[in-house]
């Protein structure tokens, strides 16, 4: 297992020098309490991607960030110092320079797979999905159990058109936590783009149960309704969202592509 993802990283290595390990293309996502949004969907319209955008972090987090990159260039050979930085940053939302450390410590380490986790989590913030689901699909081959690696492998199956995939992985994933929130939304969002509308109704309505009037749930079950064309039902549920959320907001979960969904750590 260990051949595997030295296999994985020097495939990456040649990604990485032919055009660098990241191509960001997303807002910057926000951290939640067990692990990050994908607000990829929501861009500009997203409340919480404007008070991100261009803000500057407070003082205490600036220290932190120094103080680290201290660390960093006096033990640069220090995987676990390496990823303290990389950790430090991602905290503050800088995930392309996150990533950048965390494969450095990663590459000190091979065998080291929470290290290459880390790696391939902030690959997958970032956007980089299809190193991110290199990284992950070596990890799986060697902790298949591990609900950590299934969700965010799943996630990176969905954002590369790998549904059913996506859905049957996440499906492992809630057996094993069948109280996570954010497995069975995820699961359902991936459900509804995997062409099964029935078992996605149940994983958003499961989800529901778990936290009543969740936004994101709601979003998905409206988009849910829609496609099944039941029109009353869904203005139903999009009437519930708007008062939980707003008509901007409401909008912008409801039409934009690809449904966000969540990364965990």
């Amino acid at each position: 297992m260990k051949r595997l993802l030295l296999i994985a990283f020097a495939g990456l290595a040649l990604a990485t020098a032919r055009a660098g390990v990241l191509v960001p293309d997303t807002d910057q996502l926000p951290e939640t309490a067990d692990g990050f949004l994908d607000f990829r969907a929501l861009k500009a319209t997203s409340e919480v991607a404007r008070a991100l955008a261009g803000k500057s972090l407070p003082p205490t987090r600036e220290a932190r960030i120094a103080e680290a990159r201290l660390a960093a260039a006096q033990r640069p050979t220090d995987p676990m110092i390496l990823a303290r930085l990389g950790q430090t940053l991602l905290a503050a939302n800088r995930l392309d320079e996150a990533a950048s450390w965390y494969w450095r410590a990663a590459r000190l380490r091979p065998a080291d797979t929470r290290r290459v986790e880390e790696f391939g989590f902030a690959l997958l913030a970032s956007g980089d999905h299809t190193n991110g689901l290199r990284v992950y699909e070596a990890l799986f081959a060697k902790e298949p159990k591990t609900p950590r690696v299934q969700f965010n492998l799943a996630a990176a199956y969905y954002h590369l058109g790998r549904h059913a995939e996506a859905a049957a992985l996440m499906r492992e994933f809630t057996t094993q936590q069948p109280t996570h929130l954010r497995g069975w939304y995820n699961q359902g969002v991936m459900q509804l783009r995997a062409g099964q509308p029935g078992l996605a109704g149940q994983s958003l309505q499961r989800a529901l149960q778990l936290q009543p009037g969740h936004p994101f749930v709601l979003a998905a079950l409206a988009r849910l309704n829609r496609a099944q064309g039941r029109r009353e039902v869904f203005e139903q549920t999009r009437t519930l969202l708007t008062e939980r959320i707003g008509a901007a907001q409401t909008d912008a979960l409801l039409a934009h592509e690809p449904m966000p969904i969540y990364l965990i750590r």
